[in-house]
Parts: C-alpha cells; structure tokens; sequence
C-alpha cells in the first residue's frame, strides 16, 4: 500500500545517493585506470560489478514496487467491483421489494401467489421460491405455490410437511422465526427434497400477520453463501407484505362468502314464506340447495320414529315434473348412514369411490346410479323431523365448508317451515273434526229418532273422512236396533 510505495522511493533515493557519493569521491569508475598493472583491472571490475549489483537492486525495488502497486490498485478494483455488485443486487432487491409490495397491497386473490412466487424468483435470480400455508388443523404446512418444473410436480402431488417435523419450514413456523442455512448440506433441521436437487443455500421465512402465523415462504438458491443477514431482513419485510395480502384476502373472501350465504338464506326465506302452496316453497327450496351443492336432485323425507322408517315427502330434478307425496318407505335397519344421520344429528357426505367408507352403504349408493350423496338432518325446536338428500349422478365431488354451511342454514329453514306447514295442517283438520262434530251435534238437537240420529251421524261421518262404507251398530249382548249403513252411493242404507 502507501507504505511500501514510500519505502520504495526512500530506497530508490539512498541508493543514488550512494552511487553519486562514490563517483564523486572517486571510489568508481576512475576517469584514468592504469591498466598495466592487475590492481587496477581488479579495481575497474569491482567497481562495474559493485555498480551492477546497485543497478539490479534498484531495478528490484522498482519492479517489487510496482508489483505491489499493481497488487494493490487490482485488489482495491475487485473490492470495488464487489462491494458495487452488493450494493447493485441489494438496491436491486429493495426496489423488487417495493414494487412487490405495491401490488400485493391491493391483491385480494390467492391465486395471485402464484404469479407472485415466479416474479420473486425471476427478479432475485433464484432458484426456487415455495409459498406454504398452515393447514386447518395446524397439522401441516401445505404448498400453495411453486415455481419452476418442482412447483408444479409438488401442487401436483399435494406436497405438505408436517409441523414439529424435520424441516426448515416447520421449524420457521413453529418458532415463527427465519432461518437460514448456507450450505444445505451442513444443516441438521432440513428435508431433503428430491424435487430440488440444485438447493445449495435455503432461507425459510415466517408469514405472519400480528400473532398469527399463517404459513411460510422457502426461498432457495443453486449457490453456496447466497444469503446473509441483511437478506434477511430485506426479503422478511416482502414476507410480511405478502402476510398482510393475504390476510386481506381472506378477510375479502370471507366477507364476500357471508354477503353471499346472507343474500341466499334471504331469498330463500322470502320466497318461501310468501309461497301459497306448501309445494312452492319446498321446490324454492329445492332450487337453492342444487344452485349451492351443484348436485342433480333433492330429496326431503320425514322420519316415522315410531316404526324407524323414513318416508318420502318430495323431491325434485330441474327439467322434470315436481314430484310430491311420494309415500315411499325406507326401513333404516337397511340404511344405517341413514340412521346415523337422524340419530346423532350429523351431515353426511358420502362418495361411491371412498376406499375409505362404508363398503354397504357405497353399494347401496351405486345400485341407486348415483356417486355422490350429501344427508342433512331436518331439525327444529330440538327434535329431528326428517332428513334431506342432496344425489350427484355426475360427478363424485367434495363439498366446501361453505356449501356445508349453507346447506345445514337452509336445511334448518326448511325444518322450520315443514313444522309449521305439518301443524297448520293438523290445526285445519282438528277444526274440520270440530266443525263436523258441531253440525251433527246441531242435527241431534233437530230431532228425537234414534235411527235418523244415527243415520245423519253415519253420514256426516262418512262424508268428512271420505269413507266409502261406514256402519255403526249399537247394542249389548244382542243387537237393539237394525244398524244403517252407507255404501259409496252417500245414501245410508238399513241392513
């Protein structure tokens, strides 16, 4: 450096210095050497070689000097250069930050993550970027976007890593702290995916939203020493961004879900309580609960505890006649889903491709034609009154949380209205009973013979219940009186 530039010139100088101080004294080269005698070509060539030697040390010292001259001006180049690629990469992943950040900010999808993953890795030259969210049980962290041939392979194959297990992304969601390793190989806390071969340095970041940790974000690169602490804190500031998007999100989707289940149980409900007939509203019914499911038919049916039968009500299919009344009964000793349905009051999906469910109960469903079932119970005031069945014949499909929801809100409007529909019309046939009673009570009163008070009795009767032959017989051990009766005529005849 600076000090051995100015040792070399404080050289350079003494040596002149000397080589000047002997010429002038007249210690070298003589300007009349005696060449006669041996001394004197002694003395001549000692002072060459003596002056050889000076000239070579002083070439040295120059060439040394400037050697590390060179030296020194090239390192200083390549910390320059370093330290600007630093500086270039680092302002780089503040203004990708930045531009991140914006759009994210006003991103309510989480498809988006996605597109997102692929511009971090693009503008940060990574080799991978995984995006993961913890799942609703908190069992998992399960991946949500990938980028590159892995992503695509691991969304694919539901790719997920336990919580508590030998991972980075487990251990960065369970202390809800970075962490990194700089050579992947070292690091005793991570999974060895074989997705990603070319992994040489990791960075696992926490997503987090106030308290809430909701996931994690694997960045990965094909390089050793990649990351460094001020890595971190840059790309943990992206990580909190996308926490907070996605947080949005989900408090956007949620809210639009409830506007949704709110216009939906609203419609219903006016549609349904400003129906004329029972029917209409059921079909109302009906046609919400398959514009929710998806599924192809509806099916209500109430429950004779009594003699453990479900008996069907109604049921409906877009684009063929309403069908009411079926009257059709099911012994649930031969369903017993069914009965666990009405029994411990829970919704049941049910698929005819479940490995997993009951082997009866799929042949059951695929001797009906159908693959996939969804049983809800109809309950109201505590008391389970029958049961709906929502039939897919098209696709074996899952059902959402929401679609469960809102099937079980409707469901229990349904219960409601079915309650009051069955005691409105029990209300009405104990009145008709009463006026029944009340008119022949009256025609009593209208006269004093027996047999004309049994035959307008037999008639009255027979006329409220739509009987086509009825019969009274009064006495004791022997018949008092011949018994009227009345035959499909209407007429009461005397046997």
């Amino acid at each position: 450096g600076t000090r051995w530039t100015i040792f070399n010139w404080i050289a350079q100088a003494i040596l002149l210095l000397t080589f000047a101080f002997l010429i002038i004294n007249r210690h070298l080269l003589t300007a009349a050497p005696d060449f006669t005698t041996p001394l004197s070509w002694l003395d001549v060539a000692l002072d060459y070689i003596f002056l050889g030697f000076i000239v070579t040390i002083g070439i040295n010292i120059l060439i040394n000097g400037l050697e590390k001259s060179l030296t020194t001006t090239r390192i200083a180049t390549e910390a320059v250069k370093t330290h600007s690629f630093h500086l270039e990469r680092r302002v780089n992943q503040l203004r990708t930050v930045a531009e991140i950040s914006r759009t994210i900010s006003a991103e309510t999808s989480e498809n988006y993550l996605q597109r997102l993953a692929e511009v971090i890795q693009e503008r940060l030259d990574l080799y991978y970027v995984g995006v993961f969210f913890v799942s609703d049980d908190g069992q998992y962290a399960v991946l949500k976007a990938g980028t590159g041939e892995p992503g695509k392979t691991m969304l694919a194959q539901g790719h997920q890593l336990e919580i508590g297990g030998n991972s980075m992304i487990s251990w960065c969601i369970t202390h809800q702290q970075p962490r990194i390793a700089l050579d992947v190989g070292q690091e005793a806390v991570r999974f060895e995916n074989p997705h990603l071969p070319k992994t040489h340095s990791e960075l696992a970041l926490p997503l987090k939203s106030s308290s809430e940790i909701i996931g994690a974000v694997s960045i990965q690169s094909a390089e050793s020493q990649a990351f460094d602490e001020d890595d971190i804190t840059v790309l943990q500031g992206l990580a909190d961004s996308l926490a907070t998007a996605i947080v949005n999100a989900r408090l956007f989707q949620e809210t639009q879900n409830q506007l949704y289940e709110l216009n939906t149980l609203y419609s219903a409900s006016l549609s349904m309580y400003t129906s004329v007939q029972s029917q209409d509203a059921l079909l109302t019914i009906a046609e919400h609960m398959l514009n929710i499911s998806g599924t192809q038919n509806y099916v209500i049916s109430s429950w004779d505890v009594d003699r453990d039968e479900v008996v069907t009500i109604f049921g409906y299919t877009p684009g063929v006649d309403v069908s009411g009344g079926f009257g059709q009964r099911y012994n649930l000793a031969d369903y017993p889903l069914t009965a666990k349905v009405l029994n411990e009051r829970v919704i049941i999906p049910l698929r005819a491709d479940d490995p997993n469910a009951d082997q009866a109960e799929v042949a059951i469903l695929r001797a009906d034609g159908l693959k996939t079932l969804l049983m809800v119970p109809l309950i109201t005031q505590d008391k389970v009154i029958g049961l709906m069945e929502l039939h897919d014949e098209i696709n074996y499909r899952d059902f959402t949380p929401q679609q469960i929801h809102l099937v079980e809100a409707l469901s229990a409007q349904a219960a409601v209205f079915i309650e009051m529909t069955n005691l409105f019309a029990q209300n009405r046939r104990t009145a008709r009973n009463e006026q029944v009673i009340n008119q022949i009570t009256s025609k009593f009163q209208q006269t004093l013979n027996v047999e004309e008070v049994m035959k307008t009795t037999i008639l009255e009767l027979a006329k409220a219940l739509s009987l086509e032959e009825a019969t009274i017989q009064l006495g004791l051990e022997e018949t008092l009186l011949p018994p009227p009766s009345i035959q499909n005529n209407g007429h009461a005849k005397t046997q």
